[in-house]
């Protein structure tokens, strides 16, 4: 009986020692099981696509970070990631575009509008000191504008024409011809009434200074002979009349006497208002004419007479108002 089980006993033991043990991945992991490596496959990815053939690195990318920055540019950049996802959904890996062309398109279109602009204004910061320019130097055409007559006749009107010749006698004639001295027949006038003559004799250019020569006397009857020997036009003829003989007051100094007036006690209200009225039409020429014009001299017009009143009457004035 011993001997029986001594000999189960060996037995038993050859077996366990026949037993191969192979450690599983659950008990141990420090030796992970050897599996066949997956076979790399080099198919263009839409990662790839996206970035075209060099991916550049974000940090050293002047046109990445300038687009990213921008508004538009990071809504753009964020678009073109969805579509990725998309493309990886529907394994499309071949885009038509990246982000690299994307970037560089997005940031050479912004700074080339940007240099736009810049040219721009720059052109019309130049335009307008040349009309600041050109008005400070044409501000006494601008301060004394009389009109000059607009329409001539083409061609001589009064040859052999005796009927026309006796209405324009009558018109353009004068009792006191323009010599240009203190205290005689102001330019604006003589100007306005030369004017208003032509537009009824419609004459020829040439006639019309001929009867303005022959209205004048004196100093000023010398200059409209130079000026019709050198050939200058009527417009001309009028500019230099005016700046030669023009004694109103300038728009800085109109401008001064409308805040320093104040109504004296022997003025009445029609006397106060003619003056301001003066003034403010002066100072009004230097605004465009038309609304602008109307509603600056309006408004010049009631508070100079407001602050030309008496210190009651400005009170009253006010409370109405």
């Amino acid at each position: 009986m011993l001997k029986g089980i001594r000999s189960r006993s060996l037995s038993r033991d050859k077996g366990i020692a026949n037993i191969d043990v192979h450690p599983s991945a659950d008990m141990d992991d420090s030796h992970p099981v050897n599996e066949p490596q997956a076979q790399v496959s080099h198919r263009a990815t839409p990662e790839s696509s996206l970035w075209g053939e060099n991916r550049p690195d974000h940090s050293f990318d002047p046109s990445f970070n300038f687009t990213q920055d921008h508004p538009i540019g990071s809504i753009l950049l964020k678009q073109q990631a969805d579509i990725t996802k998309l493309a990886e959904k529907v394994k499309m890996y071949n885009m038509s575009t990246n982000i690299h062309d994307l970037c560089n398109e997005f940031s050479s279109g912004i700074q080339l509008e940007r240099a736009n602009t810049v040219h721009s204004i720059a052109q019309k910061s130049e335009e307008m000191e040349d009309k600041i320019i050109t008005r400070e130097l044409q501000s006494h055409q601008e301060e004394y504008a009389v009109d000059p007559p607009a329409n001539f006749a083409p061609g001589p009107t009064l040859i052999n024409n005796p009927s026309k010749l006796n209405e324009c006698l009558k018109v353009f004639s004068r009792s006191h011809k323009f010599s240009g001295a203190t205290g005689q027949v102001p330019v604006i006038e003589f100007l306005t009434d030369m004017k208003l003559a032509q537009e009824q004799c419609n004459l020829s250019e040439k006639e019309f200074l001929a009867k303005m020569l022959a209205a004048s006397t004196g100093q000023a009857r010398e200059l409209l002979m130079m000026w019709i020997e050198n050939n200058k036009s009527a417009a001309e003829i009028y500019s230099n009349l005016l700046i030669h003989y023009d004694r109103r007051p300038n728009i800085d100094e109109a401008k001064r006497m409308l805040l320093n007036y104040k109504i004296a006690k022997n003025e009445d209200l029609a006397i106060a208002e003619g003056k301001i009225m003066r003034w403010v039409g002066l100072v009004a020429k230097s605004v465009p004419k038309g609304p602008s014009r109307d509603s600056y001299s309006d408004f010049e017009s009631c508070h100079t007479l407001i602050r030309a009143l008496p210190e009651w009457g400005c009170t009253l004035s006010l409370i109405h108002i």
